[in-house]
């Protein structure tokens, strides 16, 4: 058993032997063992290479395209108006560029001002108030123009269609009661002349030039003659009614006419005298002026006149002699008497036109 010397000697020279052993490993550079689980990352090796130097191509910036602002846009209009703008300047829309933080600038149009336009005010049209009729009169029908000017008339078709139109034309003065006559053969129109002077009748015509009631008369004879077909247009008429049948006998064509005691001449003669022949015609130069000049222009048609040789209304020498020495008279009648009269009764100037119907329609 070894003594406690050889123990505290064994002791010290071990601990001599550890101490000896920790010098060595410090000295000792230490290897490192990989661990199985860890790959060894390898280290690139760098290959030289020849060196170049590369100049850099620089790559153009795109220019920064300016917004416009407000003030640019003011200015560019304002350059532009100035170069291109004419004589009188147009208002224009202008468009502007509003920028909105991190959104695209969007063209914000500029409303163009447009100027009020005053509307025009319509003139208004007053029309004349009607002409005094009776209440027998304003009871009937009537025709107007524009201007407001009426016709007021009588229509009697006959009892078997189609048949001939005769239209009845009064003198002046007697417009206060609408003709009465009728007939079972015959189309009857009568109108109703208001207007000349002192609103007794205007000779068929109209006042001062403006020959208003001549074209409602037209207008009226188409009228009835298109609703009813008809053999064939007459006309009739005493005094101012005999210059109306004549007249518009002609204008309109007519197969016949009948005047009682016309005048035929509305100027140069003792009646209706110079005051009313202006107040009707406007002019002496009116180409309604005198019958007997117009019968070498226009196609008469077949005519019968009568008349009284001493009328002191429609003077033989002033309106019917004139006529019968045109040759625009077929027939005339002439008695030796005085006054201003009717002649034929209604049936008696029907019953003229029968007689004779073969020489008239054969005219």
């Amino acid at each position: 058993m070894p003594s406690r010397r050889d123990l505290f000697a064994f002791a010290l020279s071990g601990a001599a032997a550890l101490t000896a052993l920790g010098a060595a490993a410090d000295d000792a550079t230490p290897t490192e063992t990989p661990s199985p689980t860890d790959t060894p990352t390898p280290v690139p090796t760098e290959t030289p290479t020849a060196t170049t130097t590369e100049t850099p191509t620089e790559t153009p910036t795109p220019e920064p395209t300016e917004t416009p602002t407000e003030a640019a846009t003011a200015t560019a209009t304002a350059t532009a108006t100035a170069t291109t703008a004419p004589a009188t300047q147009t208002p224009t829309a202008t468009r502007t560029a509003t920028t909105v933080p991190g959104k695209t600038a969007t063209p914000t149009r500029t409303p163009t001002r447009t100027p009020t336009r005053t509307p025009t005010k319509t003139p208004t049209v007053t029309l004349p108030p009607s002409p005094p009729q009776t209440a027998a009169v304003a009871r009937l029908k009537r025709v107007r123009d524009d201007a407001g000017h009426e016709l007021p008339y009588t229509w009697r078709p006959a009892l078997a269609q189609p048949a001939r139109t005769l239209v009845l034309l009064h003198g002046r003065g007697v417009n206060t009661a609408p003709s009465a006559s009728w007939s079972t053969t015959w189309n009857v129109l009568a109108p109703v002349d208001l207007y000349g002077p002192g609103g007794d009748g205007s000779w068929w015509l109209g006042e001062h030039g403006d020959f208003f009631v001549a074209r409602l008369l037209r207008t009226l004879i188409g009228q009835v003659r298109r609703r009813t077909p008809d053999l064939g247009l007459y006309l009739a008429g005493t005094s101012m009614g005999g210059y109306g049948a004549i007249l518009h006998g002609m204008l309109l064509g007519a197969r016949a006419v009948y005047a009682n005691a016309p005048q035929t001449r509305l100027l140069g003669a003792a009646f209706p005298g110079t005051s009313a022949g202006r107040f009707v015609l406007g002019s002496a130069a009116s180409p309604y002026a005198d019958l007997c000049a117009m019968a070498s222009r226009y196609r008469v048609p077949w005519c019968w006149v009568d008349a009284r040789r001493y009328d002191p209304v429609s003077g033989y020498g002033d309106h019917v002699a004139p006529l019968i020495a045109t040759g625009a008279a077929t027939g005339f009648e002439v008695r030796p008497l005085a006054g201003h009269h009717t002649a034929r009764s209604f049936g008696q100037i029907v019953g003229l036109f029968d007689d004779y119907r073969g020489e008239i329609e054969g005219w």
